[in-house]
Protein backbone atom coordinates (compact mmCIF):
# COMPACT_ATOMS: atom_id res chain seq x y z
CA UNK A 1 0.00 0.00 0.00
CA UNK A 2 1.47 3.31 -1.09
CA UNK A 3 1.10 6.09 1.51
CA UNK A 4 -0.44 9.45 0.57
CA UNK A 5 2.69 11.28 1.76
CA UNK A 6 4.83 9.23 -0.65
CA UNK A 7 2.60 10.11 -3.62
CA UNK A 8 2.46 13.82 -2.79
CA UNK A 9 6.15 14.11 -1.89
CA UNK A 10 7.19 12.62 -5.24
CA UNK A 11 4.71 14.84 -7.10
CA UNK A 12 6.00 18.00 -5.38
CA UNK A 13 9.61 16.95 -6.01
CA UNK A 14 8.96 16.59 -9.77
CA UNK A 15 7.02 19.88 -9.92
CA UNK A 16 9.89 21.70 -8.17
CA UNK A 17 12.44 20.18 -10.54
CA UNK A 18 10.33 21.39 -13.48
CA UNK A 19 9.84 24.82 -11.88
CA UNK A 20 6.07 24.67 -12.35
CA UNK A 21 2.96 24.90 -10.17
CA UNK A 22 0.88 22.61 -12.40
CA UNK A 23 1.58 19.57 -14.56
CA UNK A 24 -0.10 16.62 -16.26
CA UNK A 25 0.54 13.02 -15.22
CA UNK A 26 2.36 12.50 -18.54
CA UNK A 27 4.73 15.38 -17.68
CA UNK A 28 5.15 13.92 -14.18
CA UNK A 29 6.24 10.55 -15.61
CA UNK A 30 8.47 12.09 -18.29
CA UNK A 31 10.35 14.04 -15.61
CA UNK A 32 11.13 11.12 -13.32
CA UNK A 33 7.85 10.50 -11.46
CA UNK A 34 7.76 6.95 -10.11
CA UNK A 35 4.06 6.31 -9.53
CA UNK A 36 1.42 5.18 -12.06
CA UNK A 37 -1.66 7.37 -12.58
CA UNK A 38 -3.86 4.56 -11.21
CA UNK A 39 -2.26 5.01 -7.77
CA UNK A 40 -3.17 8.72 -7.73
CA UNK A 41 -6.72 8.06 -8.93
CA UNK A 42 -7.24 5.28 -6.39
CA UNK A 43 -6.11 7.53 -3.55
CA UNK A 44 -7.49 10.93 -4.60
CA UNK A 45 -10.18 10.05 -7.17
CA UNK A 46 -8.60 12.24 -9.81
CA UNK A 47 -5.36 13.91 -10.88
CA UNK A 48 -6.56 17.45 -10.14
CA UNK A 49 -7.55 16.45 -6.59
CA UNK A 50 -4.00 15.20 -6.08
CA UNK A 51 -2.49 18.45 -7.43
CA UNK A 52 -4.66 20.49 -5.05
CA UNK A 53 -3.68 18.27 -2.08
CA UNK A 54 -0.02 18.94 -2.98
CA UNK A 55 -0.59 22.71 -2.99
CA UNK A 56 -0.38 22.89 -6.80
CA UNK A 57 -2.86 24.19 -9.38
CA UNK A 58 -5.25 21.96 -11.36
CA UNK A 59 -3.85 21.08 -14.79
CA UNK A 60 -5.53 22.64 -17.82
CA UNK A 61 -5.20 20.33 -20.82
CA UNK A 62 -4.18 22.21 -24.00
CA UNK A 63 -6.72 21.88 -26.78
CA UNK A 64 -5.68 19.33 -29.40
CA UNK A 65 -7.55 17.65 -32.26
CA UNK A 66 -9.25 14.29 -31.66
CA UNK A 67 -7.38 11.40 -33.26
CA UNK A 68 -9.04 9.36 -35.97
CA UNK A 69 -9.16 5.54 -35.94
CA UNK A 70 -6.15 5.28 -38.26
CA UNK A 71 -4.18 7.87 -36.25
CA UNK A 72 -4.78 5.92 -33.04
CA UNK A 73 -3.65 2.70 -34.71
CA UNK A 74 -0.54 4.51 -35.89
CA UNK A 75 0.13 5.84 -32.37
CA UNK A 76 -0.26 2.36 -30.84
CA UNK A 77 2.18 0.98 -33.43
CA UNK A 78 4.59 3.82 -32.67
CA UNK A 79 4.68 3.04 -28.94
CA UNK A 80 5.01 -0.72 -29.60
CA UNK A 81 7.93 -0.05 -31.95
CA UNK A 82 9.64 2.25 -29.42
CA UNK A 83 9.32 -0.47 -26.79
CA UNK A 84 10.27 -3.24 -29.23
CA UNK A 85 7.27 -5.40 -28.31
CA UNK A 86 4.34 -7.11 -30.04
CA UNK A 87 2.32 -7.35 -26.80
CA UNK A 88 1.61 -3.82 -25.60
CA UNK A 89 -0.33 -3.40 -22.34
CA UNK A 90 -2.73 -0.53 -21.75
CA UNK A 91 -0.59 0.61 -18.83
CA UNK A 92 2.59 0.80 -20.92
CA UNK A 93 0.76 2.63 -23.69
CA UNK A 94 -0.63 5.16 -21.19
CA UNK A 95 2.92 5.94 -20.03
CA UNK A 96 4.07 6.78 -23.57
CA UNK A 97 1.02 8.49 -25.06
CA UNK A 98 -1.32 11.40 -24.51
CA UNK A 99 -3.97 10.95 -21.82
CA UNK A 100 -6.65 12.22 -24.21
CA UNK A 101 -5.85 9.39 -26.63
CA UNK A 102 -6.80 6.83 -23.99
CA UNK A 103 -10.37 8.12 -23.91
CA UNK A 104 -10.61 7.82 -27.69
CA UNK A 105 -9.38 4.21 -27.63
CA UNK A 106 -12.41 3.14 -25.61
CA UNK A 107 -14.84 5.15 -27.74
CA UNK A 108 -13.50 4.03 -31.13
CA UNK A 109 -12.53 0.40 -30.47
CA UNK A 110 -14.63 -0.59 -27.47
CA UNK A 111 -11.74 -2.29 -25.66
CA UNK A 112 -7.95 -2.26 -25.49
CA UNK A 113 -7.61 -5.77 -26.92
CA UNK A 114 -9.61 -4.81 -30.00
CA UNK A 115 -7.38 -1.75 -30.43
CA UNK A 116 -4.12 -3.74 -30.32
CA UNK A 117 -5.57 -6.37 -32.67
CA UNK A 118 -6.43 -3.58 -35.14
CA UNK A 119 -2.80 -2.45 -34.85
CA UNK A 120 -1.59 -5.99 -35.70
CA UNK A 121 -0.32 -6.69 -32.18
CA UNK A 122 -0.93 -9.59 -29.81
CA UNK A 123 -3.94 -9.13 -27.43
CA UNK A 124 -3.19 -9.22 -23.73
CA UNK A 125 -4.39 -12.30 -21.88
CA UNK A 126 -5.70 -11.89 -18.36
CA UNK A 127 -2.95 -12.60 -15.88
CA UNK A 128 -3.47 -15.29 -13.27
CA UNK A 129 -3.39 -14.13 -9.68
CA UNK A 130 0.03 -14.51 -8.18
CA UNK A 131 -0.14 -17.15 -5.42
CA UNK A 132 2.82 -16.99 -3.04
CA UNK A 133 3.13 -18.55 0.40
CA UNK A 134 3.66 -16.22 3.35
CA UNK A 135 7.02 -17.76 4.20
CA UNK A 136 8.26 -17.03 0.65
CA UNK A 137 7.14 -13.39 0.99
CA UNK A 138 8.90 -13.11 4.35
CA UNK A 139 12.08 -14.64 2.88
CA UNK A 140 12.11 -12.03 0.12
CA UNK A 141 11.70 -9.18 2.62
CA UNK A 142 14.65 -10.59 4.59
CA UNK A 143 16.66 -10.94 1.36
CA UNK A 144 16.15 -7.26 0.49
CA UNK A 145 17.03 -6.16 4.04
CA UNK A 146 20.29 -8.14 3.87
CA UNK A 147 21.02 -6.82 0.39
CA UNK A 148 20.67 -3.23 1.63
CA UNK A 149 22.32 -4.08 4.98
CA UNK A 150 19.40 -2.62 6.94
CA UNK A 151 17.51 -3.63 10.06
CA UNK A 152 14.28 -2.11 8.73
CA UNK A 153 12.81 -1.35 5.31
CA UNK A 154 10.55 1.33 3.86
CA UNK A 155 7.82 0.49 1.37
CA UNK A 156 9.74 2.36 -1.33
CA UNK A 157 12.92 0.36 -0.69
CA UNK A 158 11.11 -2.95 -0.94
CA UNK A 159 9.15 -1.95 -4.08
CA UNK A 160 12.47 -1.02 -5.69
CA UNK A 161 14.43 -4.14 -4.72
CA UNK A 162 11.76 -6.79 -4.04
CA UNK A 163 10.65 -9.37 -6.61
CA UNK A 164 8.12 -8.11 -9.21
CA UNK A 165 4.52 -8.54 -8.11
CA UNK A 166 5.39 -9.48 -4.52
CA UNK A 167 4.46 -6.21 -2.83
CA UNK A 168 0.76 -6.35 -3.79
CA UNK A 169 0.58 -9.91 -2.45
CA UNK A 170 2.30 -8.84 0.79
CA UNK A 171 -0.35 -6.16 1.33
CA UNK A 172 -3.16 -8.71 0.78
CA UNK A 173 -1.58 -11.29 3.08
CA UNK A 174 -0.37 -9.09 5.95
CA UNK A 175 -2.79 -6.14 5.56
CA UNK A 176 -0.09 -3.65 6.63
CA UNK A 177 3.62 -3.17 5.92
CA UNK A 178 4.26 -2.94 9.67
CA UNK A 179 2.97 -6.51 10.18
CA UNK A 180 5.00 -7.79 7.24
CA UNK A 181 8.37 -6.46 8.43
CA UNK A 182 7.59 -7.54 12.00
CA UNK A 183 6.92 -11.08 10.73
CA UNK A 184 10.27 -10.93 8.93
CA UNK A 185 12.01 -10.09 12.21
CA UNK A 186 12.94 -6.55 11.17
CA UNK A 187 12.76 -3.51 13.43
CA UNK A 188 9.64 -1.40 12.82
CA UNK A 189 10.20 2.32 12.45
CA UNK A 190 9.57 4.28 15.63
CA UNK A 191 6.61 6.57 15.53
CA UNK A 192 7.71 10.17 15.35
CA UNK A 193 6.62 12.69 17.95
CA UNK A 194 3.79 14.84 16.67
CA UNK A 195 5.07 18.28 15.74
CA UNK A 196 3.02 21.17 17.14
CA UNK A 197 1.52 24.00 15.09
CA UNK A 198 3.85 26.47 16.80
CA UNK A 199 6.91 24.45 15.79
CA UNK A 200 5.83 24.50 12.15
CA UNK A 201 5.05 28.22 12.29
CA UNK A 202 8.46 28.91 13.86
CA UNK A 203 10.14 26.99 11.03
CA UNK A 204 8.23 28.91 8.35
CA UNK A 205 9.26 32.20 9.94
CA UNK A 206 12.87 31.04 10.28
CA UNK A 207 13.07 30.42 6.56
CA UNK A 208 11.00 33.23 5.09
CA UNK A 209 11.41 36.25 7.37
CA UNK A 210 15.13 36.73 6.48
CA UNK A 211 14.48 36.21 2.76
CA UNK A 212 14.12 39.38 0.76
CA UNK A 213 11.75 37.93 -1.77
CA UNK A 214 8.04 38.29 -2.43
CA UNK A 215 7.84 34.69 -3.56
CA UNK A 216 6.96 32.75 -0.44
CA UNK A 217 6.49 29.44 -2.23
CA UNK A 218 6.71 25.72 -1.60
CA UNK A 219 9.69 25.64 -3.94
CA UNK A 220 11.55 28.21 -1.80
CA UNK A 221 10.70 26.26 1.35
CA UNK A 222 12.16 23.05 -0.10
CA UNK A 223 15.23 24.79 -1.55
CA UNK A 224 15.99 26.35 1.86
CA UNK A 225 15.84 22.93 3.56
CA UNK A 226 12.63 23.31 5.54
CA UNK A 227 12.79 21.13 8.63
CA UNK A 228 9.32 19.64 8.27
CA UNK A 229 7.84 17.75 5.33
CA UNK A 230 5.90 20.24 3.21
CA UNK A 231 3.03 17.75 2.93
CA UNK A 232 2.77 17.68 6.72
CA UNK A 233 2.60 21.47 6.81
CA UNK A 234 -0.17 21.55 4.18
CA UNK A 235 -2.11 18.81 5.93
CA UNK A 236 -1.86 20.54 9.30
CA UNK A 237 -3.16 23.92 8.13
CA UNK A 238 -5.35 22.80 5.21
CA UNK A 239 -3.49 24.64 2.42
CA UNK A 240 -0.11 26.31 1.89
CA UNK A 241 -1.72 29.74 1.93
CA UNK A 242 -3.42 29.06 5.29
CA UNK A 243 -0.05 28.01 6.72
CA UNK A 244 1.45 31.35 5.62
CA UNK A 245 -1.48 33.23 7.17
CA UNK A 246 -1.03 31.36 10.46
CA UNK A 247 2.66 32.33 10.45
CA UNK A 248 1.86 35.96 9.67
CA UNK A 249 3.77 35.72 6.40
CA UNK A 250 0.86 36.51 4.10
CA UNK A 251 0.94 40.16 5.16
CA UNK A 252 4.73 40.25 4.60
CA UNK A 253 4.23 38.91 1.10
CA UNK A 254 1.47 41.43 0.40
CA UNK A 255 3.54 44.36 1.73
CA UNK A 256 6.61 43.41 -0.35
CA UNK A 257 4.46 43.12 -3.46
CA UNK A 258 3.08 46.65 -2.79
CA UNK A 259 6.60 48.02 -2.19
CA UNK A 260 7.76 46.35 -5.40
Amino acid sequence: MILKDELLSDLILVANQMGTDSLSHQQYKQNGGIYHHAEFYKTYRGWDNCLIAAGLKPYIQPMRPIMSRNQLIGDIKRVAKEMNTTMLTFRKYSEHSDVENLKHVQVIFGSWNKAVEAAGLVPNLKKKKLMIEKKVLVQDIIRVAKQLNKKNLTVKEYRTHGKPGYFSVIVKEFKTWYRAITEAGLEPFERKRKVSNNEMITELKRIFEPLKTKKITIKNYVENSGKYNVISVIRRFGTWQKALIAAGLKEKQKQEEEDD
